[in-house]
């Protein structure tokens, strides 16, 4: 008995944080509930929109924009695909978003938008929100083949052709 009242107090003792894993802990949870809230704004949105790749223009400063006159449509079934792939994703946090957004060129980046106040980017299986954001969520194959369906769907030509745009 002497033993395993020995032992208790030390399996409950916990090891103090560093103030760096409190800080990455702290900003993990600020990210996360800014992802509950996007995919909240996902779920009530009325129409979500595609915008085709070649109508996307990324500049280096931190900003994406696009054709507002390109927009399309998507059905109520496929804006529910696109929520449930973003919402089953895995949340990452990007370290060096300036060099991320950098490196990736125009024409590899779809929209999909509810007007100016919601932008998603589409990038081969990775979701960024906004023009510039701390994190990204990646989806799985299975997502990822759903997701790009529907991009093929309606932007076959652009889809086929990787650099062109």
């Amino acid at each position: 008995m002497g033993l395993l009242s020995m032992l208790i107090p030390v399996c409950n003792a916990q090891r103090i944080l560093t103030e760096q894993e409190q800080a990455d802990i702290d900003t993990f949870l600020y990210l996360q509930a800014k992802h509950e809230t996007e995919i909240k704004a996902l779920i009530t949105t009325d129409t979500l929109y595609l915008v085709d790749r070649k109508y996307v223009y990324a500049y280096k400063g931190y900003h994406i924009s696009y054709d507002n006159t390109k927009v399309i449509p998507l059905t109520s079934k496929e804006k529910q695909t696109i929520t449930d792939a973003y919402k089953e994703g895995t949340l990452g946090i990007s370290v060096n978003d300036v060099v991320n957004y950098a490196a990736i060129p125009t024409f590899y980046t779809y929209l999909f938008v509810t007007g100016d106040t919601f932008i998603l980017s589409y990038n081969y299986g990775i979701f960024k929100y906004g023009d510039f954001e701390e994190y990204d969520v990646t989806i799985s194959n299975k997502w990822r083949q759903k997701v790009e369906s529907i991009i093929k769907k309606y932007c076959p030509d652009s889809f086929s052709q990787s650099e062109q745009y």
